[in-house]
């Protein structure tokens, strides 16, 4: 895998992030599009997974439910603990 590789892929996720995908499916669909490119618009060895199979998201980039700043309890509280 190359830094023109995890560039391509970043960017093709954030764009599709940005225009209101789900960060899986985005992700998923940037893999898809380099598939698909390889050969055509793309060089033909970005087909191997190699190249794109490495990439996975930790977390979803969002304020879970749980940890919100209403559900964690005020610092005066907390030296009291």
């Amino acid at each position: 895998m190359n830094d023109q590789t995890a560039a391509y892929l970043v960017a093709e996720t954030m764009k599709r992030v940005h225009t209101g995908e789900g960060i899986n499916a985005a992700l998923r669909e940037a893999q898809l599009s380099m598939l698909d490119g390889a050969g055509s618009t793309l060089p033909p060895e970005l087909a191997h997974p190699f190249h794109w199979a490495p990439f996975a998201l930790i977390g979803d980039g969002g304020v879970s439910k749980q940890t919100s700043a209403a559900a964690v309890p005020p610092a005066s509280a907390q030296r009291s603990l």
